[in-house]
């Protein structure tokens, strides 16, 4: 059987791994970094790169595709580890693009983090790493950085230019996603102006 962590344990891991998921998703580490990340992007570029989002899903359909693959990942570690009691934790929030789609009308959601009671032994690593390679290529996250590859201590990003992202980690174990920049549905090219309301006549 399993030995369970105390609550303190757990939470001490949560913290550690959502820390660095954090960091990782608002510096854009390990995604296709300019020289001045504070320079705004010129109107040719802007213009490039909002052609580009217009090619991508939508913002909405672009959250529940994440959502969806990350908890496929979590369903899959629990067919190899049982009991694994994964929750969903903290809030997602909503923020702006970062360069070179900052002048875009794109969004970027962070999901919340998807969490277990418990580790993902270092004997299922492999699997599971396979596994999510799969999941993130799919939804368009091809690139791949490691963190840490350290007996009991895992952590690995999947994303793609526009800021894609999976993040998983074995020591807390955590799992999430970034939406990258997206356009809403409301932005899009095609996209019907809110109608007014229609006033039945006396």
């Amino acid at each position: 059987m399993r030995k369970r962590q105390t609550t303190d344990s757990r939470s001490r891991r949560w913290m550690t791994a959502l820390t660095v998921a954090t960091v990782l998703t608002l510096t854009g580490c390990g995604s296709d970094v300019l020289d001045d990340p504070y320079e705004k992007s010129s109107p040719a570029v802007t213009a490039d790169s909002a052609a580009i989002l217009e090619t991508l899903p939508s913002l909405e359909d672009t959250e529940v595709q994440f959502e969806s693959a990350v908890e496929q990942l979590g369903a899959f570690v629990d067919t190899l580890v049982p009991g694994m009691e994964w929750t969903w934790i903290r809030e997602r929030s909503v923020g702006g693009c970062s360069r070179p789609y900052d002048g875009t009308d794109g969004d970027d959601v962070k999901l919340k983090n998807y969490v277990s009671a418990g580790p993902i032994p270092d004997a299922v690593w492999p699997q599971v790493f396979e596994f999510a390679t799969r999941v993130a290529t799919a939804a368009g996250a091809t690139k791949v950085q490691t963190f840490h590859d350290d007996p009991d201590n895992h952590e690995v990003r999947f994303y793609s230019p526009e800021g894609t992202a999976i993040f998983i980690g074995s020591r807390g174990a955590v799992i999430s996603a970034s939406t990258g920049c997206r356009l809403p549905q409301a932005k899009m090219s095609g996209a019907q102006a809110p109608q007014p309301p229609v006033t039945p006549k006396p």
